[in-house]
Order: structure tokens, then sequence, then C-alpha cells
């Protein structure tokens, strides 16, 4: 769909019981995959490794399109949102027919967590813009991000769901193409935040 190849390592690891899997912060990313944290069923396989395979994908792309790496806020979390909005993008493209709670869960027990989602979806913008506004970097990567967070709501990686709902606004604003690559563009990161502090 995208014309990409992905010329990258792929690592599986046992026993580290962190996060389900990741991509490290290169260019071209390699990919790693917790093989304890991970679903046995194929089509939750097949959204997560989409999921993975999306960051590298959106890299690659970017780079094409001139992206200057040496300026690329890689601990920013407002960038942290986009991209995982862009991945879960990416996921939603390439594995069809799976409940849209697979893109977020990547296994069967986050139809609550959609469900919940979608119902508060402003409620949950405002509440990360409010506490983007006074928690540390790592509180807010934690209650937001982290697999182990969400102490507020009861529910975690909400972050990613506001990234999905940022990143389908820059696809209805400015295209599919341009919305991947956006981040190259000056100034993206205030974006990003007048978009969080913006209410519906």
């Amino acid at each position: 769909m995208y014309q990409v190849n992905f010329p990258v390592d792929i690592n599986i690891i046992v026993g580290g019981f962190g996060s389900n899997a990741y991509t490290n912060q290169q260019i071209i990313p390699d990919i790693t995959f917790a093989l304890e944290k991970l679903s046995p069923e194929p089509d939750h396989l097949r959204v997560i490794v989409a999921h993975e395979f999306g960051h590298a994908a959106q890299n690659i792309l970017s780079d094409r399109a001139g992206m200057d790496w040496p300026t690329v806020h890689w601990t920013s979390l407002l960038l942290g949102l986009y991209r995982e909005g862009v991945a879960t993008h990416f996921s939603r493209q390439t594995v069809l027919n799976v409940h849209p709670s697979i893109y977020f869960s990547y296994n069967d027990e986050g139809y609550e967590w959609l469900s919940f989602a979608e119902e508060n979806a402003e409620a949950i913008k405002i509440a990360f813009a409010d506490d983007y506004k006074v928690l540390t970097r790592e509180a807010l990567y934690y209650e937001w991000f982290s697999i182990n967070g969400g102490k507020k709501s009861g529910y975690s990686r909400l972050a990613y769901f506001i990234g999905d709902m940022y990143f389908q606004f820059k696809v209805k604003e400015m295209g599919e193409t341009a919305a991947i690559v956006a981040w190259r563009d000056g100034g993206f990161e205030e974006q990003v935040e007048q978009w969080l502090f913006q209410e519906e």
C-alpha cells in the first residue's frame, strides 16, 4: 500500500515483563516484541505487528520526504501522541475486519476500554491537556502511555486514543500522505499543543 521496504532487525525477547512491543528511537528503527506479553491469536498478532511496523513505515516515509532528523525531539510526548496515532492508523489500514478495540488493546480485552474512550473522548482529551500542564514528563508518560498507568481513569494507555483522534484530525485537514509526514514541518509540536487545548 505504501511502497515501503523494512531494512530493520526484528527482536523477540522473553522475560523482560515490560511493554508488549516497541520501536527503537532510530531513523530506521529496529522493532522488539516481548513474547510473554503477546496474545497467541493471529488477528491480535497481525495488529500489533502492523502497529510497530507502522512506526517504522512513518519514519521511512518521513525520511523520503526530507525529514531533518537532528531536530526531532524524540522524548516529546506531543510527538508521542501523534506517532501512536499514525501507527494505529497503519494497523487499521493493513489489518481489516477485526473489532475496533483490537487496534488499541491487541487482544480481546479492550471492548470496555474503547467504549469508555469513545463515550468520554472530549473529557479524556481535556484531562490529558490538564496533566500535560502540571505533570513531569515521566509522570505524564506513566499515567497516559504506559501499559501500567491509568490510575486516574482506571484505563491505561489512553494517550493512544488521543493520538488517534489527533491523527484523524490531521488526515481530514491535509490528507493521509501529508499527515503521515507532517512532523517534519517547523512548529509541529506547537500545532499538536494548539489542538490539544482547543475545545470541540
